[in-house]
């Protein structure tokens, strides 16, 4: 028998498949989801499974926008790439498959992110982040006075929010007029 063919050795191996196939950092629920749809269903074994591959180093949350993504290590990486043809090859191209097809949602959610705060004196703080590889792009902390102006916000952020970086940066670099 194979070393990654039964049990939490081979959800290991998927899990670093899956993060692999992305080539992004994704969010816990979206790695959990990209494991259901592929063929691994148990929830409580990968939040073990998830601790055990950080602490030897296989994969590292990263902090982005208030919540964790997760991507792997170069030793996630070169263990994957070593071991992957032990998944199946059918498996392993409709993980592809499906890597493909969520990727660009994956990163967009991931890099465009808003959360509203409840404030103690009433109304919410909307705090607005575009970030990228390396972190926060932009952020945007605004105090509303009504949960109906802060949802908006966020819905406008989530909608245009690379639009509006834009036309942030070339207000705040442009040469001032003579």
């Amino acid at each position: 028998m194979a070393f990654f063919s039964g049990g939490n050795d081979r959800i290991k191996l998927m899990t670093l498949y899956v993060l692999r196939a992305f080539r992004t950092p994704v969010a816990w629920e979206q790695l959990y989801t990209a494991l259901s749809e592929n063929g691994e269903p148990r929830f409580f074994e990968l939040g073990e499974i998830y601790t055990e591959l950080a602490a030897e180093g296989y994969l590292v949350s990263v902090p982005a926008g208030g919540r964790q993504l997760v991507q792997l290590t170069e030793k996630g990486r070169s263990t994957c790439e070593l071991f992957m043809n032990e998944l199946a090859k059918s498996q392993r191209d409709a993980i592809d498959a499906y890597a493909e097809e969520h990727r660009e949602a994956f990163r967009r959610s991931n890099s465009v992110v808003a959360r509203l705060d409840p404030l103690p004196s009433g109304g919410y703080e909307a705090v607005l982040s575009l970030l990228d590889a390396t972190g926060a792009l932009a952020e945007v902390k605004l105090r509303l006075p009504t949960s109906e102006y802060a949802s908006r916000a966020r819905q406008n952020w989530l909608d245009n929010a690379e639009s509006l970086y834009r036309e942030l940066m070339l207000t705040l670099t442009r040469e001032p007029e003579a």
